[in-house]
């Protein structure tokens, strides 16, 4: 999920930079093949973390003659019910969080330290989950409490705490070969 955003991002700008009108080769291999190296990583460093990918190969009923097509761009995974949520971790106050803030000094409804800067890194990231839009419609911010309301409050406790997991995850990994890890936005389920 993290990847598959990350990923989607990058190649997208790559594909307009370069021309608009031809698509890239071996994109979904490589978006398949992204996707399937966080869900392994994931797994090592959240164990307790139940995904729904459950291989990369393919299945035996699959015909000879479609194989190679389907190589590398093909995964088996397990249904989950979909949460109507977007999680979404903040290390740094940026993009509609730093619009909410320098108007009512809120991100999501919670109170945040006077006099920060656009894109100061935040003494700690913070988790502020958004509702999954219908396609064609906008996700809308919301508070924590609207979270629980929507989804239940175990149900978004654990989403935030495993949000919040994640984010510490990737953002160590990224500090590790010199990147910030600004946010992350992730469809659940």
């Amino acid at each position: 999920m993290i990847a598959g955003w990350i990923s989607k991002k990058k190649i997208s700008l790559v594909l307009k930079a370069s021309n608009p009108l031809q698509g890239i080769p071996g994109k979904g291999a490589l978006l398949t093949q992204l996707s399937a190296h966080w869900f392994s990583l994931i797994a090592s460093q959240l164990p307790n973390l139940k995904t729904h990918l459950i291989s990369t190969s393919l299945p035996n009923f699959i015909p000879s003659d479609m194989q190679a097509t389907l190589s590398k761009r093909s995964m088996q995974v397990r249904r989950f019910p979909i949460l109507p949520l977007e999680s979404i971790v903040r290390g740094y106050i940026t993009g509609s969080a730093w619009s909410e803030y320098k108007l009512k000094g809120t991100v999501h409804g919670m109170t945040m330290p006077p006099d920060l800067q656009e894109s100061q890194r935040l003494e700690k990231a913070v988790w502020t989950p958004s509702t999954k839009a219908e396609a064609g419609e906008h996700d809308e911010n919301i508070s924590k409490e609207r979270a629980a309301e929507i989804v239940g409050r175990d149900v978004a406790a654990r989403v935030e705490e495993v949000s919040l997991q994640l984010y510490e995850m990737v953002s160590l990994l990224f500090s590790c070969i010199g990147l910030p890890s600004t946010w992350r936005r992730e469809p659940l389920g």
